[in-house]
């Protein structure tokens, strides 16, 4: 039913931010950013929720007043959570480029983690020897 599909919809938006929230902690605690840059990190994100909620509202409208809109609202809520999940991943090789032109300079580079063998950012950043 539709009102199954709208639980649905708001479950597995819950989950995106769940694992949103996951990846913000995780780059907080990697070591690859200073505290400004985690201070500014917390300004764009407060931006990006703002953003992220009148993005559903504005995919929702057309459909505002029937029984369809929550699913819209949440399914829209759910895209845009995923997409900026993976913008705070710094082994995307374009984050890590979009977070340079923003000013926030990396401690270590994917170069260096392919280095030392660490393919993953959440496991903190790898020690130079």
């Amino acid at each position: 039913t539709q009102a199954e599909m709208n639980v649905e919809a708001g479950r597995r938006a819950n989950v995106a931010q769940q694992q949103m929230e996951r990846a913000i902690v995780a780059l907080k605690r990697s070591g690859w950013l200073e505290p400004p840059q985690i201070s500014n990190l917390d300004k764009a994100q407060e931006n990006w929720e703002v953003y992220a909620k009148a993005q559903a509202e504005f995919a929702a409208a057309e459909f505002e007043g029937g029984s369809m809109a929550p699913l819209v609202y949440a399914s829209e809520l759910e895209s845009v959570t995923i997409s900026r999940t993976g913008e705070l991943n710094p082994r995307n090789e374009g984050t890590l480029r979009r977070l340079n032109f923003a000013g926030i300079r990396i401690k270590k580079t994917p170069e260096t983690l392919r280095q030392r063998g660490s393919g993953s950012f959440l496991s903190g950043p790898v020690e130079d020897r």
